[in-house]
């Protein structure tokens, strides 16, 4: 049989770095959603300036994982190819990606093979495995940029939300 065990706070008996959660749990999770447009016709990186989470490590060692859900993007009829990633600031330090494929990105999407405006939706997880052991304010944006002529809107069409999520996970 079972037991309950129900609390309101758990706090550490000199710290709150001595309180020990298993391996895994997340320790916090910090959301930014959006609903505002912003174009990209550019074949460089461009910072979405609205999909910025900030987030302070409770602990040096903790992982820290980035969630980025872009449920309606629009691209013009003659935008081909979109590239995602993810950059992160440490305390102000400037922003490096942290992304898979520092050249390309992620995520790419091939659109428009055919000619005409078109929808799409894409999500996609990143874990900052180069961060240093410190809990200095790390800061993760959203980065897009195409590679042919055309605009990519990222948007969010009707009632979607676009949002970057940063949780800090246990180690």
């Amino acid at each position: 049989m079972g037991s309950t065990l129900t609390v309101d706070n758990i706090v550490g008996a000199t710290t709150a770095a001595n309180v020990k959660l298993p391996a895994g749990s997340v320790l916090q999770k910090i959301v930014t959603q959006t609903n505002s447009n912003q174009a990209i016709n550019s074949t460089s990186f461009v910072g979405v300036s609205s999909l910025t989470a900030s987030i302070t490590p409770k602990f040096a060692n903790s992982r820290l994982v980035v969630t980025v859900h872009l449920p309606a993007v629009y691209f013009q009829a003659t935008a081909r190819h979109m590239y995602w990633t993810v950059y992160r600031d440490v305390a102000g330090g400037g922003y490096t990606n942290i992304g898979l494929g520092g050249v390309k990105g992620m995520g790419l999407f091939s659109g428009n093979t055919g000619g005409g405006n078109q929808w799409v939706g894409l999500s996609g997880l990143v874990e900052d495995t180069g961060r240093g052991n410190n809990t200095s304010v790390h800061n993760y944006r959203l980065y897009i940029k195409n590679n042919s002529a055309g605009q990519i809107e990222y948007i969010a069409e009707g009632n979607s939300t676009n949002s970057i999520i940063v949780e800090e996970i246990s180690v």
